[in-house]
């Protein structure tokens, strides 16, 4: 994201305040998951933290200004905060008895 903030924003970029932006976004994301966590399905958790982090992608096509990049830091860092514990509990899930070790390795 730095790199891409000093091609199209130049040497003065604010980068830092995006990663500050991910941070807060990651920790409430985390919240929510572990909310939705008992009420959904790991694979149904996995699929709405996809759609939600896509739409993020979709908004950067649009405009390179700040208010862009923040909307699509948000919204990735909340479809990684809502896939992410998740997905290791779909692996565990998968993996045959025994073999759980294995499974996350190759993940």
């Amino acid at each position: 994201m730095s790199k891409y903030m000093t091609r199209t924003m130049g040497d003065d970029a604010f980068f830092g305040s995006i990663f500050a932006v991910h941070a807060i976004s990651m920790i409430s994301a985390v919240v929510i998951s572990t909310i939705l966590a008992s009420k959904l399905a790991s694979y149904t958790s996995i699929v709405i933290g996809s759609m939600i982090g896509i739409i993020g992608t979709f908004i950067m096509f649009q405009d390179a200004n700040y208010t862009a990049i923040v909307i699509f830091v948000v919204f990735v860092s909340f479809g990684e905060g809502i896939l992410s514990p998740r997905l290791l509990d779909y692996v565990v899930s998968i993996a045959p008895e025994g073999a759980e070790g294995t499974y996350l390795a190759l993940f």
